[in-house]
């Protein structure tokens, strides 16, 4: 998966991602059931999550997310998820499954 607005075949798609964290500026964050500590992601009609289905239960995903640096003004961090979840709702049906993320991110604290 891209997150420059394509699926990696060319076709367009809207993508969006959201990291939250609760608490120190930096250091590392294990993912949490709660929006403590958490990832999502949609990209087209795919939505990953920091859990994953292996019914009848759900479990929480391994990794989680590391604050590199702070300077009062930029976070700079990584993250993985091994495994993330996924689910998928299309007209034929709904799927599911697992597949690992890593990522790095550099964002301006509002």
């Amino acid at each position: 998966m891209n997150f420059d607005g394509t699926d990696g075949r060319g076709k367009l798609v809207a993508e969006t991602a959201t990291i939250g964290w609760m608490g120190k500026p930096e250091g590392y964050h294990r993912w949490t059931m709660s929006p403590d500590v958490s990832f999502g992601c949609t990209a087209g009609s795919r939505i990953y999550q920091n859990r994953y289905a292996s019914p009848p239960n759900v479990y929480l995903s391994g990794g989680g997310i590391r604050i590199i640096s702070y300077d009062g003004d930029w976070i700079f961090g990584e993250f993985n998820l091994s495994p993330a979840g996924w689910t998928e709702a299309t007209q034929t049906g709904a799927g599911a499954g697992k597949v690992n993320i890593r990522g790095v991110f550099r964002v301006r604290k509002v």
